[in-house]
């Protein structure tokens, strides 16, 4: 593969192809139709598509227009990537392009939600975008039967992503709120609480590398990290910190963390979402 066009998806034949990758990546249950993309098209939602030089969709990204109050921003809604494509940076790409898009219509906010435990999403929309989050929803979508949330609570973190802002820039070592324990086996890691709640000024959450993957070996492991990392964050949360890092620690890590630094360290106000 030679090239990559990142731009806007128009017609309804770009739409379609969006919504048969929607259907490879989480099933047909849980496609968003084509007429209801087109009418949020039609009402400032934005569709950004990766396409390779055969005009072959390989990723997209989509967002609506929204209102809460009296801020406009972009809810962004869902992304996907063809399988095997991830490394290319495909997903950054197209979040970028999303933003700039944004901005050209004069949003400064863009929001989504994601699975905390999923560490691939959490390196790209923390670590590498920027955004932030203050707000933890407890099994946010109810049981869902897809692949990748079957037999758990879908706990989600909410982010921010200021479009307008520089990223937030963290400094110091962390205390850790929640730790990953010595490896089962050799092979998992498992959640450590600690015996008291960190008050320092940048405080870390541990979460799995590997979440799905323990999912598929160790269903009671993954359960107890879904709870251990529910009530760290929300505890952290609860205490007015913010979400504002992700510490990536290498391909080879069974493990990796948040960051959570008390909010005025932010520098700009982060809104909370019910």
């Amino acid at each position: 593969m030679t090239s990559c066009q990142i731009r806007l998806i128009t017609t309804m034949d770009e739409i379609a192809a969006v919504c048969r990758l929607q259907a490879e990546t989480w099933g047909e249950e849980y496609v968003i139709p084509a007429f209801r993309l087109r009418i949020d098209l039609s009402n400032d939602g934005i569709i950004v598509g990766a396409f390779d030089e055969n005009r072959r969709l390989l990723g997209f990204t989509y967002s609506f227009a929204a209102v809460r109050g009296e801020r406009r921003f972009q809810y962004s809604n869902m992304t996907a990537i063809v399988p095997g494509l991830r490394a290319r940076r495909l997903g950054e790409k197209l979040k970028q392009a999303q933003r700039e898009e944004a901005l050209r219509r004069g949003y400064d906010l863009i929001t989504w939600t994601y699975d905390p435990l999923e560490t691939v999403n959490a390196n790209l929309n923390i670590r590498k975008l920027g955004a932030v989050a203050v707000t933890y929803h407890e099994d946010y979508y109810g049981e869902m039967p897809d692949n990748l949330n079957a037999g758990l609570p879908t706990d989600r973190l909410q982010v921010s992503w200021h479009i307008d802002r520089p990223p937030v820039r963290l400094e110091g070592q962390p205390l850790p709120a929640l730790a990953a324990g010595t490896t089962r086996a050799g092979i998992w890691p498992f959640p450590r609480p600690v015996a008291a709640l960190p008050t320092g000024p940048l405080v870390a959450v541990a979460v799995p590398a590997n979440f799905q993957a323990i999912k598929k070996a160790d269903h009671q492991l993954a359960l107890e990290w879904r709870l251990a990392v529910r009530r760290a964050m929300q505890s952290l949360l609860d205490c007015g910190l913010a979400l504002a890092g992700f510490d990536y620690r290498g391909k080879d890590s069974l493990w990796h963390q948040y960051l959570f630094v008390p909010r005025e360290k932010i520098g700009y106000a982060v809104s909370g979402w019910d």
